[in-house]
């Protein structure tokens, strides 16, 4: 019987291979910012160093840019069928097939030695994790890898706010307990939301309620592949879970890490979520303290001992 992470991998997997084989979403994936400006770095640090992607995804997102910036790049997660997927990326970014360095492992037992890398990425990982116990051993194994005066990256979801901890919850529950919206989701394509924008213009005409009918293909344009596999993000995976920044700070002390610094970043999107964006970015806008709360936290810190 496969545990929780595996089941995760396997979901994740699945959606990234979605992922690859669409190049509007590919694009916008491999567009986010993954660069020394982000991490607040001196432009070249990357060069030469010793990276890890810990839970690096089937299409390596992070690790390319890595790659890209020179490092010698080790990216890890769980088996080895997403090999191929993140290696056909790899090619596709316009680097070499064997580039990078890719490995059968999970955060909670990082199969490397300790003190070994300048800078290890661990993002997306720790809300899909089975429990706290697994969040605190991964944050433990992150600081161990990482040398004496080296970075570690990694993001979560803050506790707090309408949304994450609220409607998402509610919502998530409902894909579990009814068989039609599981089955809507778990096969969602950009035809099934374009028959629903289809069903309700149809029908404020057919009861002669007057809308612009060009707004009908603005908002089909804003409804893609893309978004259908956020949707399944949202709802397939196992855990999704917020964590208290003091708590994972706490954690971080106790493992010889500096106090996290937050990093922030601006998602570009083609589809309906680019309206939400300004949230995500603006976290002391009061729209955001309560729909979003903290939001998504990306923070960097440095090992001290």
């Amino acid at each position: 019987m496969k545990d929780i992470n595996q089941e995760t991998r396997d979901i994740y997997h699945a959606q990234h291979s979605r992922m690859l084989s669409d190049e509007k979403t590919r694009k916008r994936l491999m567009d986010v910012q993954v660069n020394e400006k982000f991490f607040k770095l001196p432009k070249g640090f990357f060069k030469g160093r010793k990276v890890l992607d810990a839970g690096c995804g089937s299409i390596a997102r992070n690790a390319i840019s890595f790659a890209k910036m020179g490092a010698e790049v080790h990216a890890m997660d769980i088996g080895d069928n997403w090999f191929k997927t993140a290696r056909k990326n790899v090619k596709k970014s316009g680097l070499a097939s064997d580039s990078i360095n890719f490995i059968n492992g999970n955060v909670i037992d990082i199969p490397q030695e300790d003190q070994v890398f300048d800078f290890v990425c661990c993002d997306g990982v720790l809300p899909h994790l089975a429990d706290e116990k697994q969040v605190i051993k991964t944050l433990e194994n992150l600081c161990k890898v990482t040398k004496q005066g080296g970075y570690v990256f990694f993001s979560y979801f803050e506790a707090g706010g309408l949304i994450e901890t609220k409607l998402n919850d509610a919502t998530r529950d409902f894909y579990k307990e009814n068989g039609e919206f599981k089955k809507l989701i778990d096969n969602i394509k950009p035809s099934d939301l374009h028959e629903l924008i289809d069903f309700v213009f149809d029908h404020l005409n057919l009861n002669k309620v007057e809308v612009p009918n060009k707004l009908r293909g603005t908002l089909k344009d804003l409804l893609d592949e893309d978004l259908c596999i956020s949707i399944q993000n949202t709802y397939q995976c196992k855990k999704r879970e917020c964590y208290d920044s003091l708590w994972i700070n706490n954690i971080l002390a106790n493992n010889g890490a500096a106090s996290p610094k937050r990093l922030k970043r601006f998602i570009y999107r083609n589809n309906i979520r680019k309206f939400f964006s300004p949230f995500h970015y603006y976290h002391a806008n009061k729209f955001t303290k309560i729909l979003y709360g903290e939001g998504w936290i990306d923070c960097i810190s440095k090992k001290t001992n």
